[in-house]
């Protein structure tokens, strides 16, 4: 890699350390690197782990993670594909007892009545990992939210369990696209099929090897991680920040392969190290090839959902009429970002600030992590662009030019 400027290095820590830690910071904490093929670039954390300040934030510090959860998950079901458990393309409701009995809802009649049909298609992983299934989160579709009320289902996406999420689906499956927790029944499927749950199968063949030790499902079960764990922030109308708390429950119930990971910003920098690194001890190249390119043979309905009616949830760090598709997990950009990432890089997100991607053309990849909600936060979003930018001005000629 070729020489890089002092005074190019030091902005991406000025960014950072004048929105969170400066006389006017903007959020209470976070942490952002920057990762090149042969490792880290630049990592920092700043800001506290409580809103009072008395609690330095650290890489090392404990976050809720969110949907960034999903390329762990992805991660693990083609580990398990590689080892022969399964394939992309096989009916996982002859696997998963939960979705052997579905419905696809149609409508409501005029009495608030719903309309129901059985589904009778398969669902298949691929189907699930690309959210194309059928699912889609309850919180995010007032049709499902209509036929809770009318059944009296307590159980929602935020309940920390399967069964919160067993609603009938808004289409049949592979004719649309909708954010899901396909990636939570995707994790299931590998705990029927290995016999164990999804946090021993992701420890013993992802975690353990990479040395992330500080990533769990059950941050309850480690008090050495609690010790650390960062409040969860919410900007009030009037931009100031108050007290809030992880939307899914604390203690959770299940390993949800979409949402449910607690970590720490340097377990996560280990992982993005790895994928950029193509480390074949821990995912083969086929399999991680197959994470990262696109897979919807229509993605008009998923460029509807990122860049539409969802975008403040999903499509907040693509510009405005961006193009591109959908991985087994990731959302994948058509054309380069000016200034930032490479055409055809991945990147996730999480609910309260998480975001990450994945930019083998350049070979730079980045993680940034806060806690902070509503999803959308626009402080948030704009720190990370930033540093995004400030990212591929600093390292990008020099990763380019090896």
């Amino acid at each position: 890699m070729g020489s890089i400027d002092s005074t190019q290095l030091g902005s991406l820590d000025r960014i950072l350390k004048e929105k969170v830690a400066g006389k006017n910071p903007q959020l209470h904490n976070a942490c952002f690197a920057a990762i090149g093929k042969e490792g880290t670039l630049y990592s920092a954390a700043y800001g506290s782990r409580d809103l009072a300040q008395t609690q330095p934030n650290t890489l090392d510090s404990l976050f809720w993670i969110g949907s960034l959860t999903k390329l762990h998950t992805a991660v693990a079901v083609m580990i398990a594909v590689g080892r022969g458990l399964v394939t992309l393309d096989q009916n996982v409701r002859e696997i998963v007892p939960e979705l052997a009995e579905l419905d696809v809802i149609e409508g409501f009649e005029e009495d608030g009545t719903p309309r129901l049909r059985k589904c009778t298609a398969p669902i298949s992983l691929r189907q699930l990992l690309t959210h194309t299934s059928g699912f889609c989160y309850d919180m995010q579709q007032e049709k499902l939210q209509r036929w809770a009320a009318y059944v009296g289902k307590k159980d929602c996406g935020f309940s920390g369990s399967y069964s919160g999420y067993l609603y009938p689906l808004i289409f049949e499956p592979g004719e649309g696209w909708a954010y899901s927790p396909g990636m939570d029944f995707a994790g299931r499927v590998i705990e029927i099929l290995t016999n164990q749950d999804l946090e021993t199968f992701m420890r013993n063949n992802i975690w353990a090897p990479l040395g992330m030790n500080s990533t769990t499902f059950r941050p309850w079960t480690r008090p050495d991680l609690t010790e650390n764990l960062n409040q969860v922030a919410h900007r009030a109308v009037d931009g100031s920040l108050i007290k809030g708390r992880v939307p899914l429950g604390y203690p959770a119930i299940d390993c949800l392969g979409g949402v449910g990971l607690y970590s720490t910003p340097a377990d996560q920098i280990k992982l993005l190290s790895a994928l950029l690194g193509d480390r074949a001890d821990i995912i083969s190249k086929e399999g991680l090839d197959e994470i990262l390119r696109p897979q919807l043979a229509n993605p008009a309905h998923f460029l509807e959902v990122v860049c539409g009616s969802k975008r403040i949830w999903l499509g907040q760090t693509w510009p405005v009429g961006a193009q591109g598709d959908f991985g087994l997990s990731a959302s994948i950009n058509a054309e380069a970002f000016p200034g930032r990432r490479a055409a055809m890089s991945a990147n996730w997100s999480g609910m309260a600030g998480i975001h990450a991607w994945l930019d083998r053309t350049t070979g730079l990849a980045g993680l940034f992590v806060t806690q902070i909600l509503p999803p959308g936060d626009k402080p948030t979003i704009d720190l990370f662009l930033e540093l995004e930018a400030a990212t591929y001005q600093t390292y990008g000629p020099c990763v380019e030019g090896n």
